[in-house]
């Protein structure tokens, strides 16, 4: 089989949800049914919201549904990250159970039974829409949607990738103006402005000026309320519910992730509409018994297997929470907790016990109730719940790639099971600064990153993730063997660690060291199976190295290995165009483009294809999406630059031919360009200092002696811009004959053909 073929056969696939069914006879009729409206606001604390009690709350909209309906006093995420709490809200089941126990480690399955999945199946009309990276449909969260809304202007960071609460509930408003009212509605509506940084637009920053968070909570509120005037209705069943809270520097922690404290795990659930009794239930409930209490409440068939319950109705359980975060990045014991009606248990190597009514979690009751802590943990023990390992780590491999683009492999601690793990309280301080790390490079403050980093690498020499961010913050700012110099000190200590191997075929292909690179990738590829863009990476250093057959022969080899993918695809193709392939190239570039972050020239290939094929506004959206993955691409940035120029905006021009120009300095049709744009604005004397700069770089250049002459003509001298004007020609046309020339004398090189 050739590799297209290989490659190819993954779009042949179907990708159908879980089975449907047939509707329960048991459900109410269409017309009886509530519309439903589900809204889950990211990263909001229970206590920082005016039903909860915090006078200093500006949530009107919130407290007010609280008021009208029920609300939960301590309910509980499993999980301070947000993709493992979604899922557990739409499936009703703990992170062990669905499988999803870190964001960006796995999706939410097709096998998978969702709360949307049920209300379809039973009728309803089904719509959502989403404010982040973490909540579109990549990570399974689709499933059983009629309409998902999730454009989100991607940022090059996914995990930055987010839109405003306002834009969120447009969507839904929209869609329901659309809809004949025939079928009952469904709709899930995620906010995500409360996460950090805090950045509330400027009436809320006026309003709060001292508190963004509130700020932030208090902008989110008003649009809830938009979103209420809109469904609500004598038939509209409201449920708001947070993913998981945020600490303000509780114990320590400056966002979430780490731990399992109430500021990030004691979450806001409020409910009110048909069947919902006024108000508050102070049982111990988590997300998981969301759907059951949800679907128990409009009458419908309940998930199967499930780890909630209807509350309030069934009996009580305790709630379980974990985070393995700490394990995972910093080889620190997991964090796992249970918690009932008298007490919370966060089970550590130094266990910490705290009454269900100590919210602030002060008064730690584990040593003087040590028969408490040894109840408890049997109940954590009779769950049979497992570490995560790397069987539960299934993404697929767009998501993947996207992933380890952005460095997410380089986190990755090597445990020894034989040794005793540290507690995480006792290096509160190494965890604050990696969050603050984190915080400062969302503010894109790098500088104040990069010596924060420095630090942590000197304190803490043998965590790789730090090393590995270190190395990338000297190679961002071209310092490669000081990089190197980092990276191989840490692989002296760990020399089998592939992140780390990783990141030294990083800077060995940025120095020029092709052929050490592709070497080195090739372990990383055997080692890190689940990463594909380190097998398109093989290829690429390959290729440079010289060796173009070898870089076929070991691309055909993945190829036939890993079908789906496409980052692989795109790299090859890519190649193969380049080599005049076309017949096997071309395919392979189109898989290439299949993934959310394309290689290096493959949209750009694609894009001249299409403006060969006579379709410009394709060729245009290609070579856009091409720029917008890889800004520094020049001869992309030139061929945009000439699609821009025929809009004949010349603003416009003037900019994206700056950016060209910055760019490469070294194309004189850069400096043309610059030029042009200026002499269309009348800015003469510019016009000429571009020109004399492109002319600096080629003095012969035909397009450049032609723009002369036009500035010569308008300054009165046409003589001598019409001898330009001939010198000019004669330039292009000998310039026309040595370029046939090298063509011709040009054979391209053999390639391996690849198996039958």
């Amino acid at each position: 089989m050739k590799p297209s073929q290989s490659l190819l056969l993954l779009a042949l696939v179907g990708c159908g949800g879980a089975p449907q069914g047939s509707a329960d006879p048991t459900v109410p009729a269409a017309e009886d049914l509530p519309d439903v409206v589900l809204i889950t606001l990211d990263t909001t604390r229970a206590d920082r919201i005016g039903a909860y009690g915090y006078d200093k709350a500006i949530t009107p909209n919130l407290d007010a549904l609280s008021a009208r309906g029920r609300r939960y006093e301590r309910a509980y995420s499993p999980m301070p990250l947000t993709v493992p709490a979604h899922s557990s809200l739409f499936t009703g089941k703990t992170p062990p159970n669905h499988g999803v126990r870190s964001n960006g480690k796995a999706v939410l399955g097709e096998e998978a039974n969702t709360l949307a999945e049920v209300f379809k199946r039973n009728g309803y009309v089904t719509a959502a829409s989403v404010a982040a990276y973490v909540t579109t449909s990549r990570w399974g969260f689709a499933q059983g949607f009629d309409s998902y809304f999730e454009e989100i202007k991607q940022q090059r960071n996914f995990w930055a990738s987010e839109r405003p609460a306002d834009q969120v509930v447009d969507d839904l408003i929209t869609w329901k103006k659309a809809q004949d009212g025939k079928r009952p509605q469904f709709v899930w509506a995620h906010l995500y402005d409360v996460h950090f940084p805090y950045l509330p637009p400027q009436e809320w920053r006026e309003k709060i000026p001292d508190r963004p968070y509130d700020a932030e909570l208090a902008w989110t509120d008003s649009q809830v309320g938009r979103l209420i005037e809109a469904f609500d209705g004598e038939n509209t069943l409201f449920v708001i519910v947070a993913d998981h809270g945020e600490s303000l520097g509780e114990h320590g922690e400056a966002a979430h992730g780490w731990f399992v404290y109430d500021s990030t795990q004691r979450v806001p659930w409020i409910m009110a509409g048909p069947g919902i009794d006024v108000g508050v239930i102070d049982e111990v409930v988590g997300l998981v018994d969301v759907a059951p209490t949800l679907l128990d409440a409009v009458g419908l068939p309940a998930l199967p297997d499930i780890d909630g319950r209807v509350a309030p109705g069934d009996p009580a359980k305790p709630v379980y929470m974990e985070s393995y975060q700490v394990t995972q990045r910093f080889g620190l014991a997991p964090i796992i907790a249970v918690v009932d009606e008298l007490h919370k248990l966060i089970d550590t190597p130094k266990p910490e016990l705290y009454k269900t009514e100590d919210t602030v979690e002060e008064d730690n009751l584990a040593a003087a109730r040590g028969s408490e802590v040894t109840r408890l943990r049997k109940v954590l023990q009779s769950l049979g719940y497992k570490a995560p390992s790397e069987d539960d780590f299934h993404i697929d491999a767009d998501v993947a790639a996207q992933l380890e683009a952005l460095g997410y492999v380089e986190g990755s601690a090597r445990i020894d099971p034989d040794t005793p793990m540290e507690d995480a309280k006792d290096h509160i301080g190494m965890l604050r600064s990696a969050q603050e790390i984190d915080r400062l490079v969302l503010q894109n403050k790098l500088e104040k990153a990069d010596e924060l980093l420095k630090e942590l690498v000197e304190k803490y020499p043998r965590v790789t993730e730090f090393r590995n961010r270190y190395a990338k913050s000297l190679s961002k700012l071209g310092r490669f063997e000081d990089a190197l110099e980092v990276v191989r000190t840490a692989r002296r200590d760990d020399p089998d660690d592939p992140t780390l191997k990783q990141s030294e075929a990083v800077l060995l292909a940025e120095l020029g060291r092709f052929a050490e690179a592709g070497a080195l990738y090739i372990e990383v590829a055997e080692a890190l199976p689940q990463a594909p863009r380190i097998r398109a990476a093989t290829f690429t250093a390959l290729v440079r190295s010289g060796d173009v057959q070898a870089a076929m022969e070991q691309g055909i080899l993945y190829s036939n290995q890993y079908p789906e993918d496409y980052a692989l695809a795109g790299a090859m193709g890519v190649e193969l165009v380049k080599l005049g392939d076309l017949n096997r190239g071309v395919p392979l570039l189109e898989l290439g483009a299949r993934t959310s972050l394309p290689e290096r020239d493959v949209c750009y290939n694609l894009s001249a294809l299409a403006q060969g094929r006579g379709e410009p506004d394709k060729a245009r959206e290609l070579i856009e999406r091409e720029l917008k993955n890889w800004p520094k691409n020049a001869p992309a940035r030139l061929v945009y630059v000439r699609l821009v120029s025929r809009d004949q905006d010349w603003d416009a021009l003037l900019r994206e031919a700056e950016l060209l120009r910055k760019l490469a300095p070294r194309i004189p049709e850069s400096h043309f360009w610059v030029a042009q744009a200026l002499f269309n604005l009348k800015r003469y004397d510019e016009c000429r200092e571009a020109i004399e700069a492109g002319y600096a770089v080629d003095p012969e250049d035909p397009q450049l002696l032609i723009l002369n002459a036009n500035l010569l003509a308008h300054d009165g001298d046409r003589e001598a811009g019409a001898k330009l004007v001939e010198r000019a020609k004669r330039i292009q046309q000998e310039r026309v004959k040595q370029a046939k020339q090298a063509k011709q004398a040009k054979a391209p090189p053999a390639i391996g053909s690849g198996p039958d």
